[in-house]
């Protein structure tokens, strides 16, 4: 028998990502800097090597809550 018991972790997970952009707007700027940035995010998961350097070195994370679930026992 194992001491394992359910948990319900909530997380933020964040990385930094600086682009530059030439546009014509503020809201065209932020537009096409979310695109590059989904853009080098899917250039990372598509490679599970350079995936597992991403996480490691650019990801940051915070713990937000931890819950231990109970469980009703018979």
């Amino acid at each position: 028998m194992t001491n394992q018991a359910k948990y319900k972790v909530n997380l933020i997970i964040d990385f930094p990502f600086e682009s530059e952009i030439t546009a014509v707007n503020e809201e065209e700027a932020v537009d096409k800097a979310m695109d590059k940035a989904m853009e080098y995010l899917e250039s990372r998961l598509s490679d599970s090597h350079r995936f597992d350097e991403f996480w490691e070195y650019q990801i940051q994370h915070k713990i937000l809550k931890v819950k231990k679930n109970q469980l009703n026992q018979a």
